[in-house]
């Protein structure tokens, strides 16, 4: 994908994710995309992410209902007192998450 808005990162996320230089222009919108299947390196991309979220961002699960995933979810995204959410859209394993108020 040639697109200056979208980066992908591989390797392990524990050592990948703090290197990364969090850099947000004004007005933009991020996407937050879990794929990582299990469930401790998306609970450490949850951790590590949450504090950089704002309203207008998105939070997509890939395999939303899927265990791991799901687990995420229901323990941690869901009950956050500090998000309140709203569904936009879902197909048979993904779901997509809009972040109204913080």
């Amino acid at each position: 994908m040639n697109d200056e808005r979208v980066t992908f990162y591989k390797w392990n996320i524990e050592e990948t994710l703090p290197t990364f230089v969090f850099e947000r222009k004004a007005g933009q919108q991020l996407i937050l995309f879990f794929d990582f299947d299990l469930f401790e390196p998306t609970e450490f991309a949850w951790n590590y992410m949450k504090n950089h979220l704002q309203v207008g961002d998105f939070l997509y699960f890939d395999e939303a209902f899927d265990e791991d995933e799901r687990k995420i979810l229901n323990e941690y995204v869901l009950v956050d007192p500090a998000l309140r959410l709203k569904y936009v859209g879902s197909s048979v394993q993904c779901l997509l998450l809009a972040i109204v108020a913080n």
